[in-house]
């Protein structure tokens, strides 16, 4: 639980560190790294504030909803199940929502530099001002990082190959699983700098689009 929490901070540090970065460096302002940091540093316990916020509620809700699919599907003998799978598939869309809801409340606190509960009315009137505009760019997002996420995961199953073929063929199993584990670590390094490239290139994006439309906004009010 330690190391988790201690990576969900630096998480954020990240997060927070890319979003100002991008806003300096749209606004035609060079920043460093060192920079980037510090001001992941200044944002990290308003992050970590919206996470939780989010987060929780919708940790409680789904233990809940899970409880109460998990008896009503012993209850009618497995019966209930046909019944509920098109809930949970109604579910997807929304998680999506929620999760982008969030990181554009990110976005808002660093920024708009806003306090956590203004920024989610930030966030929410910005959700609600450009749907249309949002909808479109999930879609690009979630079409193009889910092939790179599949890309990125694909040498893993690659290196599961040694123990498929064991357990397909019948040959030695242990060398077989040490084959699987020496690949996977090999690889992991070049997984963790690809996915954080992908999740740079998605920050950013989003970063971008809420500037851009913000910024539209403001001159449309300006200009009327």
């Amino acid at each position: 639980m330690l190391v988790a929490l201690l990576f969900w901070a630096l998480s954020a540090i990240g997060k927070g560190g890319l979003i100002a970065s991008f806003s300096a460096a749209d606004g035609g302002l060079g920043v460093t790294a060192g920079e980037g940091l510090g001001k992941g540093m200044a944002y990290l316990w308003k992050l970590l504030t919206i996470e939780v916020l989010v987060g929780l509620p919708t940790l409680l809700a789904g233990g809940i909803l899970a409880i109460v699919a998990i008896a009503f599907t012993i209850g009618t003998l497995g019966l209930g199940l046909l019944c509920i799978w098109p809930l949970f598939i109604l579910l997807i869309p929304v998680a999506i929502a929620l999760s982008l809801y969030t990181l554009l409340t990110e976005v808002a606190v660093v920024v708009g530099d806003l306090g956590v509960f203004e920024a989610f009315g930030r966030a929410w009137s910005f959700l609600k001002a450009h749907w249309a505009p949002l909808i479109v760019m999930a879609l690009i997002l979630l079409l193009g990082g889910g092939i790179v996420a599949w890309l990125v995961i694909a040498p893993f199953l690659g290196a599961a190959l040694p123990v498929i073929g064991s357990l397909v063929f019948g040959y030695d199993f242990g060398p077989a699983l040490l084959g699987t584990v020496i690949l996977a670590l090999l690889y992991l390094p070049i997984a963790l700098l690809l996915s954080g490239i992908l999740q740079t290139f998605v920050t950013g994006a989003w970063t971008l689009t809420y500037r851009r439309l913000t910024g539209e906004l403001r001159g449309v009010l300006a200009a009327a």
